[in-house]
């Protein structure tokens, strides 16, 4: 979702994650963003200027700042679909399912065809257990039937029928999904879920192990094995691939959490 290089990002990321959290005009920004506001007071009608220090906010992950100067660029150019795009993916970074959801569609009522705001919005419904997810995606097919794309729209479905507690169907999705995307990891890891809510943990197991097969620098699949094992009580296995999950995302504050608990009720 990012529009610059992720090297870039990634350095960029590591020089300002003690500065997220303060205001714009803090001295302690990285000087590209104290620059670019400066710049911006001296030309505040600058459309290139503000959507760059758009572009930089969203790189450095600091979303509640970057969204305000969207608002301000889209009173200027309403029928901006690009705009609208941008402003969903960050109400959507932020949790702010519901400005996602308005910000997509008016994104869609300008550029009607876009598959890929499409796709996020029918996620979005999806998630919430909308029924306007399935005809999104069968928008979606009906634009562009390539493997790929009707993988992700079984997907989206699936996760539509699993949060509207019919995991048959949703299973029958994943499974057609990973047929015909076999790197799908999400499908794997939704799959996984499912069947370990279910009960069925051997199972669950081989899905995430599968999964792993693919994808071995996942932190998320390690994270699952994780609850796998705990939940068979094998917790000395658990705890390595928290651990492993910790080594891929030093920031995973799910791994972490496990990782406390296991601690606690092993002091017990």
């Amino acid at each position: 979702m990012k529009k610059i290089g992720t090297a870039f990002i990634l350095s960029l990321f590591l020089l300002v994650s003690c500065w997220k959290k303060k205001s714009a005009s803090d001295s302690r920004y990285p000087p590209i963003v104290t620059a670019l506001y400066n710049d911006i007071r001296t030309h505040p009608d600058s459309f290139p200027l503000r959507l760059q220090l758009v572009s930089v906010l969203d790189s450095l992950h600091l979303d509640n700042l970057a969204i305000p100067q969207l608002d301000t660029l889209l009173k200027k150019d309403s029928i901006n679909s690009e705009l609208w795009f941008k402003l969903a993916v960050l109400y959507q970074n932020v949790h702010d399912t519901t400005r996602s959801i308005h910000s997509f569609a008016q994104s869609l009522k300008i550029y009607p065809t876009n598959k890929t705001a499409l796709l996020y919005l029918a996620t979005l419904y999806a998630e919430k257990g909308n029924p306007r997810s399935l005809g999104l995606t069968n928008e979606v097919n009906d634009l562009d039937g390539d493997y790929i794309t009707a993988a992700n729209c079984d997907y989206i479905r699936a996760i539509f029928f699993e949060r509207t507690h019919r995991t048959k169907q949703a299973i029958y999705l994943l499974d057609k999904a990973i047929g015909q995307n076999f790197k799908m990891i999400p499908a794997y890891i939704e799959k996984g879920i499912i069947l370990e809510n279910e009960g069925q943990f051997v199972k669950a197991l081989m899905i995430f192990q599968s999964a792993q097969k693919i994808d071995s620098k996942n932190p998320d699949i390690y994270y699952y094995l994780g609850t796998c094992l705990e939940k068979m009580d094998n917790l000395v296995a658990a705890t390595t691939q928290y651990q492993n999950a910790l080594t891929m995302d030093s920031g995973m504050q799910m791994a972490k959490d496990a990782l406390a608990r296991i601690k606690k009720n092993t002091q017990k």
